[in-house]
């Protein structure tokens, strides 16, 4: 969170806390105690302090708490609940599943030439 948004919030300090960004490199930032919401749903957590971000990112921590995950499908991101994500991807299994014993069952058995009953 850039560090002017949440000045004006009041946010209380809680700490430091070192962050290692895409490009490898590392640095230390003030952490404060913030609240995040998503639709009817509130989440404390620990907030970090940008000194030059003009944006707020949330990362993974807030989606964990949240029990939100982000689907990447044909160039289009969702964020799902993981309750609804993980009955759609226990059905995809399942049907995986089914069909593999379908193929499993009606493959032809080989006859072993070195059997004598064969």
């Amino acid at each position: 969170m850039p560090i002017m948004n949440a000045l004006p919030l009041g946010l209380p300090l809680y700490g430091t806390t070192s962050v290692q960004f895409a490009d490898g490199k590392t640095a230390d930032r003030f952490t404060a105690l913030g609240v995040a919401t998503l639709g009817n749903e509130s989440e404390a957590g620990i907030v970090i302090l940008e000194p030059s971000a003009t944006d707020v990112l949330v990362g993974m921590e807030f989606l964990t708490k949240f029990k939100k995950s982000l689907l990447v499908y044909r160039g289009m991101i969702f964020l799902v609940d993981e309750t609804e994500l993980d009955k759609g991807m226990k059905a995809i299994f399942d049907q995986h599943q089914a069909s593999q014993s379908a193929i499993a069952s009606s493959a032809p058995t080989q006859k072993n030439p070195s059997d004598p009953q064969n």
